[in-house]
């Protein structure tokens, strides 16, 4: 009884799967046309918005870091079987990947704008939905994010990351949004698996460790510390701590295990410490892959005021 409930199961999913449409080469030009003249005067006005690092609000700076995690999502996705792509939509995503390179040099591949201040860009068609993000079917053209609706997803990366996989999917030519819906979410799911906060409160603030960090495929793990409404990657700060043995090269890095440690304070400096397993993944001259076990150690210094932390003063990493 169970196998033949199990058989339309299964052909269900076969049949309700969306079909992958790509624009055909004429019509692609005419979008392009057509998006170039009704986005122009919004990338005048609004490209020149603050990126990670450079005040922007959490909002922005959280859609800039889950763009630059997007290949580590990629990879992750075409790399790991749980994914469960499909022939095609493993072709579409190395498609998303190439999209994804030729964007590199653009100088501002997001714009953010409230729904107000878009004149009804961001719902078009009309009787349709309001999008949440919005792009045209090239490359050259940024991601345009409705920040009204964004709000809603403003601290969930994984989530943003599904957007971004959706947007880049119309810049490589595809067509209908459920291919791409499909796609997302599972690129979203996986990489929601090997999503981790780690969050403590302490003087009077939130501070919020976010860790990427897979096996599948020895993907290097991503780790960033929010605090004070700002994003800071400890990216290239662990990175400069890796090594390996002499004539070997590093591969990657996994990190498991996250703790905060006991905080220590004093009259103007607050002190907290945050420790991790590491397995570094190291590379011999043959192209044997091989981990090595060690610790990090991560340790935060913060300014105070009374009981309240102000400002981070300095960050320091070590591996043992």
């Amino acid at each position: 009884m169970k196998l033949i409930i199990l058989i339309p199961l299964l052909f269900s999913n076969l049949v309700f799967a969306a079909d992958i449409v790509f624009i055909s080469g004429q019509e692609r030009l005419q979008e392009i046309e057509r998006f170039e003249l009704r986005s122009n005067a919004l990338v005048e006005a609004f490209s020149t918005g603050d990126m990670v690092g450079n005040g922007g609000g959490l909002l922005e700076q959280n859609f800039y870091q889950a763009y630059y995690l997007v290949q580590s999502a990629i990879e992750n996705c075409l790399y790991d079987s749980v994914c469960a792509l499909t022939s095609k939509q493993e072709n579409l995503l190395r498609a998303i990947n190439q999209t994804y390179i030729l964007k590199i040099d653009q100088e501002t591949p997001l714009v953010f704008l409230k729904e107000e201040q878009a004149g009804g860009f961001f719902s078009e068609d009309e009787g349709k939905e309001t999008r949440l993000a919005m792009t045209g079917f090239s490359e050259k053209f940024p991601i345009f994010i409705n920040t009204t609706l964004a709000l809603s997803i403003s601290e969930n990366i994984p989530a943003i990351i599904g957007i971004l996989i959706h947007e880049l999917g119309h810049q490589a030519g595809v067509l209908n949004h459920s291919a791409l819906d499909e796609l997302s979410i599972k690129v979203r799911s996986l990489y929601d698996d090997n999503w981790v906060e780690s969050k403590i409160r302490a003087g009077g603030r939130l501070l919020n460790a976010r860790l990427f960090s897979s096996k599948n495929n020895f993907t290097t793990a991503s780790l960033s510390l929010v605090f004070d409404q700002k994003v800071l990657s400890l990216d290239s700060l662990i990175a400069k701590e890796v090594s390996c043995l002499p004539g070997e090269s590093v591969y990657g890095f996994y990190l498991s295990n996250g703790a905060w440690q006991r905080p220590t304070s004093s009259r103007s400096k607050f002190t907290i410490g945050l420790n991790y397993w590491i397995d570094i993944y190291c590379m011999d001259n043959e192209g044997t892959i091989w981990p090595i076990q060690k610790d990090l150690k991560l340790k935060f210094e913060f300014e105070k005021l009374l009981d309240f932390l102000t400002k981070i003063k300095s960050v320091e990493a070590q591996i043992n």
